[in-house]
């Protein structure tokens, strides 16, 4: 049995990166993962001057993802404890978060749920509820918003079909995704993956992707994103792994990153990193073994009930 055990946490920046292309120049240092979870695909969000980090936080038992957020101490300069805001019966990561008409809104990646939804804040940052569906015609993953202008809004989303895995981009009307013709995309590369929020400076627009390749999770990827009245386009402009960042507190071995966000003075990343421990095999097996006897038993009723 191999000995090492993957998973992720976040890590963070509280210094201004000036130049998106230079988000390696700075140290990042970890936020501790909860005993019995990691997290990943981090999001930064202000509300009333209060810093949160929105992310995924992946229970070992349950063997998926929830959303779940910490907040900036600014006297002990240091971000709290995770804690888990919303699950669902399904996988959830890719925490989107941000204002729409004066509202908060969370988008998910909800792809084991075949939809594309929005939660808004009943009572931020405590309690969500679900505002609309979106789409419901595909598995969509890491949907990501852009707002281009007063008025002009997209959304960039990765569809799986099969094998083959395509961006999409669309826009909302009537509360529904109306997807964009796929001949309006020029697609460049198989590095198109949403890897975290849009970032404009200085009137360009720039989009964070994933390099899955050779393997899942192995790094990052900026590139100049152009909008014209032929269709989208984007032209790669740097890559990073994981070996690029300078991550302090990160007790383990490097193995990748694939999320990457800014907002004011501070960036967010998440690393993917290896270490040998037994807890989480642990509580991820208990956790299947629970799960497993619960299926096994609800088959049993089933039965019962039929029988009579």
């Amino acid at each position: 049995m191999k000995l090492g055990f993957q998973e992720y946490c976040v890590a963070y920046c509280d210094s201004k990166i000036e130049n998106v292309l230079d988000i390696d120049q700075k140290e990042y240092t970890v936020i501790k993962n909860n005993w019995d979870s990691w997290s990943a695909d981090p999001f930064i969000f202000i509300w009333n001057d209060d810093i949160y980090i929105f992310a995924e936080v992946w229970k070992y038992s349950a063997g998926k993802g929830a959303i779940g957020y910490c907040k900036w101490d600014g006297e002990k300069k240091k971000f709290s404890r995770w804690k888990i805001v919303i699950q669902e019966k399904f996988h959830l990561s890719y925490p989107n978060i941000f204002i729409y008409k004066d509202q908060i809104m969370l988008c998910p990646e909800s792809s084991g749920n075949g939809e594309i939804y929005l939660y808004t804040a009943v009572a931020f940052p405590e309690q969500w509820e679900k505002y609309c569906i979106l789409s419901s015609e595909g598995k969509f993953l890491d949907t990501t918003f852009l707002r281009y202008s007063e008025s002009k809004n997209l959304g960039v989303t990765y569809e799986v079909r099969g094998s083959k895995e395509i961006l999409r981009i669309f826009k909302i009307s009537h509360g529904k995704a109306v997807f964009e013709n796929e001949e309006k995309i020029r697609q460049t590369s198989n590095k198109m993956r949403p890897g975290g929020n849009f970032i404009i400076e200085e009137n360009r627009i720039y989009r964070v992707c994933q390099l899955g390749e050779p393997y899942y999770g192995r790094g990052i990827i900026i590139k100049e994103f152009s909008i014209s009245s032929d269709g989208y386009c984007e032209k790669p402009l740097k890559e990073f792994t994981s070996d690029n960042f300078n991550v302090i507190g990160l007790h383990g071995k490097k193995r990748g990153v694939h999320t990457f966000n800014k907002n004011r003075n501070f960036s967010v990343i998440d690393v993917r990193f290896e270490r040998i421990c037994v807890l989480p095999r642990v509580l991820r097996l208990g956790g299947k073994v629970i799960r497993t006897a619960r299926k096994v038993n609800s088959f049993i009723k089933r039965g019962i009930t039929d029988a009579e």
